[in-house]
């Protein structure tokens, strides 16, 4: 699923995740963390942070998305929502270097600095592996709301590469119920990944 990135699949940079995120949609906003935090979380690690920080840095992140998602707009200026996040993010780093710039002993920053091979092995993933798993994580959010057959019709036509009308004969149904199920997967793809493309 996570190959869906490099298939060429254009999604839309305005996207109604961020009109219903602004409408602080309670569903939008579950949707959002489960796809989107495995990203911030992958930019919280590149700033080299101590391991013990991560969560901290995390949720205070996703505090300041959630209360200035009614602020964001997209433009020149302003750039991608993507990009917006990134922001977000470098500015709770920062804040949390100022906040415990004097606070942490030394000992205490160093220990936190060493880590254990899985975790440098966490974070040899590349971006591209991050925004990855970001639409696979959307995929999934996907399959979960559609029906069965539905999600079978998408994966088939635009995972596996299949004509429509070779799926419909495997799966015994008309071909226009193959082309309007991967455009209705791809409609909610689009809604949730915002900027990707």
């Amino acid at each position: 699923m996570a190959d869906l990135l490099t298939q060429n699949q254009t999604f839309s940079t305005t996207s109604s995740l961020v009109a219903e995120l602004q409408s602080l949609s309670p569903q939008r906003w579950d949707a959002f963390v489960r796809v989107y935090s495995p990203l911030l979380v992958f930019w919280i690690r590149a700033e080299k942070l101590p391991s013990l920080a991560h969560d901290e840095v995390l949720q205070e992140a996703l505090r300041t998305i959630y209360s200035g998602i009614g602020n964001f707009k997209r433009t020149e200026i302003n750039g991608s929502f993507r990009g917006w996040l990134r922001t977000i993010v470098r500015r709770r780093v920062s804040d949390y270097h100022r906040q415990n710039a004097k606070s942490v002993p030394v000992q205490e920053y160093v220990l936190g600095q060493l880590q254990t091979p899985d975790e440098s092995q966490e974070q040899d993933v590349s971006e591209s592996q991050a925004l990855r798993d970001v639409v696979a994580r959307a995929c999934e959010v996907v399959r979960q709301s559609v029906q069965p057959q539905t999600w079978r019709m998408f994966e088939l036509t635009v995972l596996e590469s299949r004509p429509a009308n070779e799926v419909a004969q495997l799966l015994d149904v008309p071909s226009p119920n193959v082309r309007m199920a991967k455009a209705r997967v791809m409609k909610q793809l689009r809604e949730l990944l915002v900027d990707f493309g």
